[in-house]
């Protein structure tokens, strides 16, 4: 079974939880691009004065993709999409690497 989950923290407190269940056709790089793109849109929800976000990954070829123009996929260009709508509202976006099961919150 392949799935996505997502953490969203709020002033370092866990706020929520999501996941889903994907098809078991799908790569774990789609996965974990899914992940980024429902945490952008469920970001975009969140009655944020700040406008201010960082999204963790462990997924450095999804930060490498997303990066690299030469790459249109559907699901890096529907990331590359929301980054762009959510800045025009104002939004300050971040994609941040981290190791992964290394422990880290």
């Amino acid at each position: 079974m392949v799935g996505a989950g997502i953490a969203i923290f709020e002033s370092g407190h866990h706020y929520k939880s999501l996941h889903c269940t994907l098809n078991n056709t799908c790569t774990t790089n789609q996965a974990q691009q899914l992940a980024i793109q429902r945490a952008l849109k469920y970001t975009e929800s969140m009655q944020s004065r700040e406008k201010i976000a960082t999204l963790y990954t462990d997924s450095q070829i999804t930060l490498d993709s997303q990066g690299n123009g030469n790459i249109h996929t559907f699901l890096i260009e529907e990331i590359r999409k929301k980054l762009n709508e959510m800045t025009k509202t104002n939004w300050k976006i971040k994609l941040q690497w981290v190791k992964a099961h290394a422990g880290i919150r």
